[in-house]
């Protein structure tokens, strides 16, 4: 009997084997990635401007100065690290909204600088800030903390700036134009973590909402930390003395 179940067994990962490597590589068409861009963007006035490369295709506003590109990949099978062939389907991806937050990166920027926030580190992979991460000292006078909270209100600006561009938000619940995180940094050289509004994992999401961002409405956590690093990816790392 545990034979003929081994022999089965063989049979039907041979079988599997062959179905799934029999498969090819499909990719989206013309008319797919036309109407994934279409829908993306909510409302932009876009065209496509042609392939760059296999199966990515870019875009351009007719607008305003911003470009992105749209890509299919091929779905694969991979288990436990090992490639099965293809799945005959294929998968989307863009930097649209990487892409936005470039635009307006150098007003971004601007605004640090008009505000004190000159001290910055990037991300090590970055493309564009999305996350802003401050060190601020523990103990700071009213010019600071006006500083940081006039600073957020024109972030947001920016944010009902672009929300106005399109027919819906381009972002949904797991992904923001702007996250803002803030630490203090105490007198004995710790960093002190807070938690940050609209219950964001430490973070505070700027949205395009009636929410009017203080600094004195972000509450100060239990954890303390020796060193800070810069966001892992996307952001800039903001320290004030």
């Amino acid at each position: 009997m545990k034979k003929i179940v081994r022999k089965l067994l063989f049979v039907g990962i041979i079988g599997l084997t062959v179905l799934l490597t029999s498969c090819r590589p499909k990719y989206a068409d013309n008319s797919e990635i036309n109407k994934y861009a279409t829908n993306l963007v909510k409302g932009e006035n876009i065209e496509c401007v042609g392939e760059t490369e296999k199966h990515k295709f870019h875009f351009q506003s007719k607008d305003r100065e911003l470009a992105f590109d749209v890509w299919s990949s091929a779905g694969t099978i991979n288990i436990d690290g090992a490639n099965f062939g293809y799945t005959g389907d294929y998968h989307m991806h863009n930097n649209y909204r990487e892409n936005v937050n470039l635009y307006y990166e150098k007003r971004v920027y601007d605004l640090l600088a008009h505000y004190g926030f000159t001290d910055y580190r990037k991300s090590e992979n970055y493309y564009s800030v999305q996350h802003l991460e401050f060190s601020l000292p523990e103990v700071m006078n009213e010019k600071q903390k006006n500083n940081f909270d006039e600073f957020l209100a024109e972030l947001k600006k920016i944010v009902l700036e672009e929300r106005e561009k399109h027919t819906e938000d381009i972002y949904d619940e797991y992904t923001t134009m702007y996250t803002v995180e803030v630490w203090y940094k105490t007198p004995q050289g710790d960093y002190l973590r807070t938690l940050g509004l609209n219950a964001s994992d430490y973070c505070t999401d700027i949205l395009p909402d009636d929410t009017v961002y203080k600094l004195e409405n972000i509450e100060k956590s239990n954890m303390v930390v020796q060193n800070i690093l810069p966001p892992l990816r996307n952001g800039v790392l903001i320290e004030t003395t």
